[in-house]
C-alpha cells in the first residue's frame, strides 16, 4: 500500500512539474522551446572557465582566496612559491573551488569570500571535511 501511495505521489509531483516547466507556473501555456545549453557555444568552441579558489596555508592555518582563468598552472605557481602573497606562507594546498562562465562573476565571488559573509559560508561548506579545524 505505502508504495502504490508513495508512486501516486511521485506521478503528482512529475506531472505539476512538467505543468510549471510548460506553463511558467502560470495556468496559460506557453510555447515551450529547449534553451541552448549555456556551456556550448554555438560556434563549437570550449566553453571557458573561471575559477575561485581558496589556498589553506599549513604554516599559519590562515586562507587566502584568488580568481584565475587556469586553475592548474595557478595552484603550482603558489606551490612552488612564485606569488608574492602566499610564498612567505608555504605549503599551501587548494581547499576549495568554483567556477563561473564570466570572469565579472569569478571576481565577485571572490570578493564575497573576503567579507564576513563569505569567510562564514566557507566555514559552514567546508566544516567536517578538514577535521572541524576551519580558517
Amino acid at each position: 500500500m505505502r508504495s502504490k501511495i508513495s508512486f501516486q505521489l511521485f506521478n503528482w509531483v512529475k506531472i505539476k512539474m512538467e505543468k510549471y516547466l510548460v506553463t511558467g507556473g502560470a495556468g496559460f501555456t506557453r510555447p515551450h522551446r529547449p534553451r541552448a545549453c549555456p556551456l556550448v557555444p554555438r560556434d563549437g568552441r570550449r566553453a571557458r572557465f573561471f575559477y575561485t579558489y581558496v589556498l589553506e596555508s599549513l604554516k599559519d592555518r590562515k586562507l587566502y582566496v584568488g580568481w584565475t582563468n587556469d586553475l592548474i598552472k595557478r595552484i603550482k605557481d603558489h606551490a612552488e612559491g612564485r606569488v608574492f602573497s602566499t610564498k612567505h606562507r608555504l605549503p599551501v594546498f587548494l581547499i576549495y573551488y568554483e567556477a563561473c562562465l564570466s570572469e565579472e562573476a569569478a571576481i565577485k565571488r571572490e570578493k564575497y569570500f573576503k567579507t564576513d559573509f563569505g569567510r562564514r559560508f566557507l566555514k559552514n561548506r567546508l566544516t567536517g571535511s578538514r577535521g572541524g579545524r576551519v580558517g
